[in-house]
């Protein structure tokens, strides 16, 4: 089978998968993994059709702790299904997809690549709404998610692996950086009037 090929049929049984209640990481981010991915293949050497494989199915089971594990799982599952894929290649694919939430596991370039591709897309506008949202069902106050947000980005993007995925999303990390500054100073005023 072509890639082109496989890629579009995978994408094909990604879309159905990630339609299914996925209210946070959806298809959309499922994309904007997979366009990162691209753009950072200009810049890094790596297996595209592994990456991008592993960025289709990569959340699959997003909604279940320890996502990359069980993911990695059901993966194997499909990849299995479709004629022609090797077992070396749907290793891969695997393997990518078990380590992508667990920090420090990263130990092939491919990793890291997709490392940084998926979270690369926290820096979005979609990645910000996102994060309050999960912040909303953790039922904080909106001040806490400023300040939590603030962390995570920060960490978020002083953990990526490459110096060009941090220039990539640089603008997009200062600006809503910026924004949840912006609204936390704006409770801190709040905070002082009833002082």
């Amino acid at each position: 089978m072509k890639e082109n090929d496989f890629l579009k049929k995978v994408m094909v049984i990604s879309k159905n998968i990630m339609e299914n209640d996925k209210k946070f990481h959806d298809f959309v981010h499922v994309k904007n993994v997979y366009f990162n991915i691209v753009t950072l293949l200009k810049y890094e050497e790596g297996d595209k059709a592994a990456l991008l494989t592993a960025a289709l199915l990569h959340d699959i089971k997003r909604e279940c702790k320890e996502h990359g594990t069980k993911g990695s799982l059901y993966a194997k599952e499909i990849l299995e299904s479709i004629e022609g894929i090797s077992k070396e290649f749907s290793d891969k694919v695997c393997g990518i997809i078990y380590s992508h939430d667990k920090r420090g596991f990263q130990d092939t370039h491919e990793k890291k690549i997709f490392y940084d591709a998926d979270k690369m897309d926290a820096f979005g506008e979609l990645g910000l709404i996102r994060s309050f949202m999960m912040y909303a069902l953790e039922n904080i106050t909106i001040k806490e998610s400023c300040s939590r947000y603030i962390e995570y980005i920060d960490s978020t993007y002083n953990n990526l692996f490459f110096h060009i995925s941090r220039e990539l999303v640089y603008d997009d990390y200062l600006k809503n950086k910026n924004r949840a500054l912006k609204m936390l100073m704006n409770y801190n005023k709040i905070d002082l009037i009833y002082e």
